[in-house]
């Protein structure tokens, strides 16, 4: 009423969205998901995703099981249902179900948007992808993200393999395909090419992942470095170890 009445701003789908992102990233899952029922008429895909993304955040293993089914009967292709829904199951550690997804997906040829991080320094800009093969061309960048990785595990970092969406036969495979995500990729190729304490501004298409976003923080703290994301959903402003977020995206 006050968009309306004092701004003249009629709310749409995309203001209920933001509703229901906000109630479900507080916890509040149940008022979330009675608002988007009761005064979205249609909601979209991006509605249902931010829900069931808040469900992966708070580990509501029902609800996200029931409006993963919701989104995968009316948006087939959408494979954010599928990601979520493994990657709750992978956040309970719940192995067996999280494969199952990962099945689903194949059967059904359902195929993840690949990732694509965008960076520029002095003009020079570069476009990295997941375990982008350049990188075991280029000594100095490998050396760069195995010194990351290395600052990393000497500050406590503990690689989080419900992140990881693909099998693999052991833990150190799960955690290098973690460090070859595109968004640290395009981290190290910066820390790289830039004076050491300067900013860094890394755009991805897709939400990055929670151990990438860790990881990231952390680099922030350590190497003394203002980092901004822009993924998918947000900016993620990172200073000190500490991101604009709040650890809710």
């Amino acid at each position: 009423n006050i968009m309306e009445q004092r701004y003249g701003i009629a709310p749409d789908d995309f203001h209920a969205t933001i509703i229901v992102d906000a109630l479900g990233r507080a916890g509040r899952l149940q008022e979330a998901e009675d608002f988007l029922n009761e005064h979205i008429k249609n909601p979209n895909e991006t509605t249902w995703t931010a829900l069931l993304g808040a469900c992966r955040l708070h580990q509501d293993l029902t609800r996200a099981e029931r409006i993963s089914k919701t989104i995968q009967a009316r948006y087939p292709a959408n494979a954010a249902s599928y990601v979520l829904l493994a990657n709750t199951y992978a956040s309970l550690e719940n192995d067996d179900k999280t494969e199952d997804v990962r099945s689903m997906m194949r059967d059904r040829k359902v195929k993840k948007i690949p990732g694509v991080s965008w960076i520029s320094i002095d003009g020079e800009s570069m476009a990295f992808t997941v375990e982008d093969p350049r990188v075991q061309k280029d000594p100095e960048l490998l050396r760069e993200l195995q010194q990351m990785q290395k600052d990393l595990l000497a500050d406590g970092h503990v690689a989080d393999h419900s992140h990881v969406l693909r099998p693999f036969d052991d833990k150190q495979k799960a955690e290098n395909h973690l460090c070859a995500h595109s968004e640290r990729i395009a981290l190290a190729w910066g820390m790289m090419k830039s004076k050491s304490g300067s900013p860094l501004t890394i755009s991805k298409n897709l939400r990055m992942c929670g151990d990438c976003h860790e990881a990231t923080k952390r680099l922030s703290r350590i190497r003394n470095r203002k980092i901004s994301i822009r993924d998918a959903n947000r900016f993620h402003h990172m200073e000190g170890g500490i991101c604009s977020c709040g650890d809710f995206f």
